[in-house]
């Protein structure tokens, strides 16, 4: 599904659901699709006739998690959009799916632009999860340009090479004694 300018996969979502036959769902959203969440939940009542609790509160990351508010609603699973998991963490006290919110944009303009504000050659490139797919094109576009891009892992608590999140920079900072810049991908909406 696409949903303000993000391609969300809540069909695999679905799947989950009536594989496991959960009846009572929680959605967690962030902020940035918030106004479109009812899409969402038309379609996810629509596929999997189960109950559908959207959380209202305020969603910033992974970490974010509403499993110990929810255990007294018998909820069975709980979606969360927009985000990767983070892999130490597992205090999950319901079911939780992890469907990440991938940005259609094209970045490569916004890359070519930012030539001018770029000191020395090599360039750290780091990113949310929303633009991890565009982590390769902007490495390529930078080595076109005689760049040197650097993509590094993060620590325990990042699942990606190359992502940021909001508490967690260590796949940038890991390089920091390297690089002569960071390249940062982010979006432009509270969703990142």
């Amino acid at each position: 599904m696409e949903l303000s300018g993000y391609s969300i996969d809540v069909e695999k979502a679905a799947k989950v659901v009536l594989k496991n036959g959960y009846k009572t769902v929680a959605l967690q959203i962030p902020e940035g699709l918030k106004r479109n969440v009812w899409k969402i939940v038309e379609f996810l009542e629509k596929e999997i006739q189960a109950k559908i609790i959207v959380i209202a509160d305020p969603c910033f990351g992974a970490c974010d998690l509403v499993n110990y508010e929810l255990k007294n609603l018998d909820v069975d699973f709980v979606i969360q959009i927009g985000h990767t998991s983070i892999p130490n963490v597992e205090n999950f006290w319901i079911p939780t799916l992890f469907i990440n919110a991938v940005s259609t944009k094209d970045v490569s303009a916004v890359v070519e632009k930012s030539f001018p504000f770029l000191e020395g050659k090599k360039i750290g490139v780091v990113t949310t999860a929303q633009h991890l797919h565009t982590l390769k094109v902007v490495e390529n576009i930078l080595k076109k340009h005689n760049f040197m891009p650097i993509v590094s892992d993060g620590d325990e608590r990042i699942s990606e090479k190359g992502q940021i999140l909001g508490c967690n920079f260590t796949a940038g900072t890991k390089k920091k004694d390297v690089v002569n810049n960071f390249f940062k991908i982010i979006s432009n909406t509270n969703l990142a």
